[in-house]
């Protein structure tokens, strides 16, 4: 652990436009810097991630000099072949994915590339034989765009209808 949240070692005095920061979030220390600050917080861009947030000061540090040369660890990139079917992705979708991507910690997760599109690369993610893009769609959270997503939606049904069969004969 190379920052202690209870610690006044690197705590920020001035939270500066386009500093270098450490961002508390989750209980995990990310790279960042901010954005803008005011009485009730501050903006900050996760470098990683490229998200935006809103922290309160204490949940910040100045990002040690060991961190700043590191490469970025993510890449931007949404799941090909879907959109929400509601504007915005419901909080059961977000945990269902979130929690597909911690099962991966276990097993593993592969990301087929299938293009770039503005700097986002869209993916195919693959978890345990299974398409996360079609399990959005088969759980009614997502709409197919690509028909291959789709298939693979229409495949996941069949397996719960095939299985349903298997427990009642």
């Amino acid at each position: 652990q190379a920052y202690d949240a209870s610690s006044d070692e690197d705590f920020m005095d001035d939270a500066l436009p386009f500093t270098a920061v450490a961002v508390l979030v989750d209980s995990t220390w990310q790279r960042g810097y901010i954005l803008s600050s005011s009485y009730h917080g501050c903006q900050v861009v996760l470098v990683d991630t490229q998200e935006i947030i809103s922290v309160d000061q204490d949940q910040l540090r100045m990002l040690r000099q060991e961190f700043m040369s590191l490469p970025v660890q993510g890449i931007k990139c949404s799941l090909e072949g879907i959109v929400s079917k509601s504007a915005k992705w419901t909080s059961d979708a977000c945990r269902f994915f979130k929690d597909k991507v911690a099962e991966s910690a276990d097993s593993h997760m592969v990301a087929e590339f299938r293009g770039e599109k503005n700097g986002v690369h869209k993916i195919i993610l693959m978890s345990s034989e299974l398409m996360v893009n079609a399990m959005l769609v088969h759980n009614g959270w997502a709409k197919a765009t690509d028909h291959s997503v789709s298939e693979a939606a229409q495949e996941l049904a069949n397996a719960k209808k095939d299985k349903v069969f298997e427990i009642c004969e």
